[in-house]
């Protein structure tokens, strides 16, 4: 008897120090209610269990337990949490809920289908899953928790279905952006963010370890909290000259990250916003400048340059630079007020001659251009003794153009911006490219048995096709060379084609006019002997035998007779000589 008591004893004490409920297939639950179920882990805690679940699991809509029978509706915070063997999940169109870090540090999770029954993705949910490469979240979907998709470096494709009256994707931005709000949510590095929005949220880039270099349109106001922490791969960051507010840890943890500008139009820069990014080497300040969070640029440990273009001291605190080494530009006006203010005095260098870039301007402001046609632009930083004339190129779509140092490249057809950007101003144009193929003759003349040479551009040999609309007239050929030719055969017109041969490009075309001249009786397209013989056959015979009679009347008297055979003989002797 008191065995059995204490054997019961035991068995509920296991029981409250257990997560899950019961096991069925080896799958662990939670009871939600009488009808419902949760995925959960099995033990006390996600870590007593890690890789419990591997390789693809196919869970069931329904399990039943003592026979109760329960559908599945949520998968549970950290239900799969630490599982680095799980590569895949199937997931029943019973499950309305993905809990908390339900795949957290799932690392060799590569697929995941998430049913149109899902209705909410918490905080963390899939975070640190390195080789997830795309997500689609169906239109069901009416939430989705800070971090969800945080720390996934492999993540390259993010899409909405349409129809969500949440969340979309708008121009195939590769993010998740908040429809009411305009804000971007979630991002990866192949994000380009739409000009239409206003906002980067909270987390939003955190942990995208792909992401080499990013360009904020101007349309964006506001940075959220942690929105680009530990982008340890980011070297280069556009802030516009939109943004009025960088928040808390914006950018901190950004290891790689060399030159920051933050330009006229931020006014406050929260705590921590920079902390550790330990390559800066320099930092230009804005003029608009007021307040600056404390840590703000702590543990940057190489910078070497403060530039700060505010005629007032911005308000800050003594732990703002953790390093006061670097030399520090201001105003030339400024410069006492800067000696005596709280932060900015604990400079061992102060320099009085920050002069801010005022306006920059492009050479030009559209450009159309064939594929692979090259552009090069200029950009121009006034008053010419700023003190950061620094230029920044950027293609908004690097498949349509490609630009270096401000040459631009056409890649492939479409539109785009190249942007000269300097402190956060930009120089736009708008670049517009065709695959248009043209040719060095658009009108040409030829005689019969003579061979005319066109020149597509580009020369792109194997990719084209050649045609001529009336064979007879002209026949046309295309070398391996990528260059066409075109025999005359008789008088007429045709038109030559030059294709591609994938139907891609808008084909160029040449009009061929093939014609003889006086003298060329046997219309061979040559004025020779033969000629001459057959202009005599024709006068003692008469017989009209002339193949091109019209070119018989070579002194050009209106009559065929001798005179004719006399300046024909002439013009045949002055071509040998």
């Amino acid at each position: 008897m008191k065995k059995s008591l204490l054997s019961l004893v035991l068995l509920l004490l296991s029981m409250a120090a257990s997560a899950h409920d019961f096991e069925v297939d080896g799958i662990y639950y939670n009871i939600i209610n009488e009808n419902e179920v949760a995925v959960t882990y099995e033990g006390s805690d996600a870590y007593s269990n890690e890789n419990e679940y591997t390789g693809v699991v196919s869970l069931s809509p329904t399990v039943t337990f003592y026979g109760t029978s329960y559908s599945v509706t949520s998968i549970g915070s950290s239900a799969f949490a630490y599982c680095r063997g799980l590569t895949g999940i199937e997931i029943p169109n019973s499950v309305t809920k993905i809990g908390m870090e339900a795949f957290f540090a799932c690392y060799n999770l590569t697929d995941i289908d998430i049913p149109h029954s899902v209705t909410s993705i918490s905080m963390g949910a899939f975070s640190f899953c390195q080789n997830l490469t795309s997500i689609v979240i169906p239109n069901s979907v009416a939430s989705i928790g800070l971090k969800a998709f945080s720390d996934c470096v492999g993540l390259t494709s993010i899409s909405v279905e349409s129809g969500n009256a949440i969340f979309d994707s708008r121009d195939n931005c590769n993010a998740i952006i908040s429809t009411s709000s305009n804000t971007i949510i979630v991002g990866c590095k192949n994000t380009m963010i739409p000009n239409s929005v206003t906002s980067i949220g909270n987390s939003a880039f955190s942990g995208c370890k792909g992401l080499t270099s990013f360009v904020i349109p101007n349309s964006v106001t506001s940075i959220g909290e942690a929105a680009f922490s530990n982008c340890q791969s980011l070297t280069s960051i556009v802030i516009p000259n939109s943004v009025t507010t960088i928040r808390r840890s914006s950018f901190g943890g950004c290891i790689r990250l060399t030159n920051l500008v933050i330009p006229n139009s931020v006014t406050t820069i929260g705590e921590f916003a920079f902390q550790s990014c330990n390559s800066l080497t320099r930092i230009d300040i804005g003029n608009s400048m007021s307040s600056i969070g404390e840590n703000a640029f702590s543990y940057c440990s190489n910078l070497k340059s403060v530039y700060c273009y505010s005629s007032i001291p911005p308000s800050c605190l003594d732990n703002c630079f953790s390093d006061y080494s670097a030399t520090l530009h201001v105003p030339a006006a400024s410069l006492a007020s800067y000696f005596t203010a709280t932060c900015w005095e604990n400079f061992e260098t102060i320099i009085g001659d920050a002069v801010a870039p005022a306006e920059i301007s492009i050479s030009k402001d559209s450009a159309n251009l064939q594929l692979y046609e090259q552009l090069p632009l200029t950009a121009t930083v006034t008053p010419d003794n700023a003190s950061n004339k620094e230029i920044t190129w950027i293609s908004t779509d690097s498949t349509v153009a490609t630009v270096n140092d401000g040459l631009v490249v056409a890649v492939g057809c479409g539109e785009c911006d190249i942007i000269a950007s300097c402190f956060g101003m930009q120089a736009v144009c708008h670049v517009s490219v065709v695959n248009r193929i043209t040719l060095d003759q658009q009108e040409a003349m030829l005689l019969p048995n003579h061979i005319l040479t066109l020149t597509p551009m580009p020369t792109a040999p194997g990719i084209y096709a050649v045609s001529s609309s009336d064979p007879t007239v002209a026949a046309a050929r295309l070398l391996s060379s990528g260059i066409v030719q075109v025999v005359g055969i008789k008088e007429g017109t045709t038109t030559i084609t030059v294709s591609s041969i994938d139907g891609n490009a808008i084909p160029a075309t040449c009009l061929v006019t093939v014609y003889t001249e006086a003298g060329d009786l046997n219309s061979d397209g040559f004025v020779d002997i033969n000629d001459v013989t057959a202009l005599i056959d024709y006068l003692l015979r008469g017989d009209g035998s002339l193949i091109c009679i019209k070119n018989a009347d070579v002194n050009d008297d209106g009559l065929f007779d001798i005179d004719d055979v006399t300046a024909l003989i002439d013009t045949v002797l002055q071509g040998k000589e």
